[in-house]
């Protein structure tokens, strides 16, 4: 019986041995995790978690924790990307606004400083001060309605369009500022084209 108390107590001391070399182990597995999360979320950078020997639940955290880390990475490049986006969008918002601001910034400057202008040339003035302005409210207005479709507030509707008549009356808007006045630079609007000559 002795024998069997030793034999058994041997078996037990063995077993707590293993035990604590295990635990060790697992303990020093969660410190390296522990330090490599840490440097990879300070540095920013885009690492994965490798451990040799890890074991089924330590590999399976090791699997989600780099998912996790994946998942970050790839919000960041979007965020990044967004951002380039913004700028982007917001340096042509600007481009856009300061064309038609200038021209009516020169129209009303002459208007105000050439007295010598026939009022059919005052006229003709401020309409297109007028137009602009018009221009620089739809350009606002649609800056504002393509921030509702990124913020998923407005729904897009689709709708069937004649692109031929787009391009046409933009042609025409272009046109009617490069071939003044029309008869001189031989436009002829026939029917639905428009065809400058010379």
């Amino acid at each position: 019986m002795i024998g069997f108390l030793a034999a058994f107590a041997a078996l037990l001391g063995i077993a707590a041995i293993a035990l604590a070399a295990l635990l060790r182990k697992r303990s020093r597995q969660l410190d390296y995790l522990h330090v490599k999360l840490n440097a990879i979320l300070e540095n920013g950078t885009n690492e994965r978690l490798l451990m040799f020997d890890s074991g089924n639940r330590v590999g399976r955290l090791l699997s989600d924790l780099n998912r996790l880390l994946d998942h970050a990475h790839r919000a960041g490049a979007r965020y990044t990307n967004q951002e380039i986006e913004i700028r982007r969008m917001l340096s042509n918002i600007s481009h856009d606004l300061k064309t038609p601001l200038t021209v009516v910034l020169g129209y009303s400057e002459i208007l105000l400083h050439d007295r010598s202008l026939a009022e059919r040339e005052r006229e003709a003035m401020t309409a297109n001060i007028h137009e602009k302005a018009q221009e620089v409210l739809r350009l606002v207005h649609s800056f504002f309605d393509l921030a509702k479709l990124e913020a998923g507030d407005t729904e897009i509707v689709l709708t069937r369009v004649n692109a031929s008549e787009l391009c046409r009356l933009k042609l025409l808007s272009f046109l009617r500022h490069v071939c003044k006045p029309w008869d001189k630079a031989g436009v002829v609007y026939a029917g639905r084209r428009p065809v400058c000559h010379g």
